[in-house]
């Protein structure tokens, strides 16, 4: 999902996750102090937990990451957080 567009007249807060500042999206992801990127993460977690490691995850995960170290993230506090989703092993390519 995009987190793309702000909240007019949202404020900056600093992510819970990777202490980048960002400001509220439309889609409402600040409720839970997360930037868009590490609620995506939250989500492909869950999706983890609910059906098993899948391809499109860990492609979906590794893309969130780039993104959060791009924006100067803190990739070792991600992947603590997230640990089960970055300690799953990994398919192998065929």
């Amino acid at each position: 999902m995009a987190h793309n567009r702000f909240k007019h007249g949202s404020g900056v807060y600093q992510c819970a996750v990777c202490q980048r500042r960002t400001r509220a999206t439309v889609e409402s992801c600040d409720d839970v102090g997360y930037c868009g990127p590490c609620y995506d993460l939250a989500g492909l977690q869950n999706s983890m937990w609910d059906d098993g490691q899948e391809d499109w995850i860990v492609k979906a995960r590794d893309g969130l990451l780039a993104k959060i170290i791009r924006g100067k993230g803190n990739e070792q506090a991600v992947r603590s957080h997230f640990s089960a989703l970055f300690t799953t092993p990994i398919p192998e390519a065929q």
